[in-house]
């Protein structure tokens, strides 16, 4: 049997219920200043794991769930970055979900995309820093 954590769905997962990266959540977990702040974070990564068990054993869907984020909207703005989505201003990006997002809206709200690119754009970042190397000591 598979780890669920080294699953790509499960990360993404990780992004859809709480905002972070897969990485942050298990680092907030490891590097929390109290016990407070560690207990929450395992508690974070406990919600997704039932949730990950749910969708495997009980064939629940993204769509059933309680997300921060839709399925939907997420693949297509980040499949966009690639083609410049990240320059539309915030009418712009919802005009075109409006246009291509197969979720069924009729006017997707501009309040919810910015954010939704934001914390794409923020989680993108940051996996690109952690992945640069660090220089050297003297």
């Amino acid at each position: 049997m598979q780890n669920p954590e080294a699953n790509s769905i499960f990360r993404t997962l990780v992004f859809m219920e709480h905002g972070i990266t897969f990485r942050e959540l298990v680092t907030r977990t490891e590097t929390a200043e109290n016990a407070k702040e560690a207990q929450e974070a395992h508690d974070m990564l406990l919600r997704v794991h039932g949730d990950w068990y749910r969708m495997r054993w009980k064939g629940r869907s993204f769509e059933a769930m309680k997300l921060k984020f839709n399925l939907d909207h997420f693949g297509i703005i980040l499949g966009g970055i690639d083609y410049g989505l990240e320059k539309l201003n915030e009418a712009e990006l919802a005009d075109c979900l409006d246009d291509i997002c197969p979720c069924g809206r009729w006017q997707h709200s501009v309040t919810y995309l910015k954010k939704l690119r934001g914390e794409i754009l923020t989680a993108c970042r940051d996996l690109v820093a952690d992945r640069q190397p660090s220089p050297e000591l003297p």
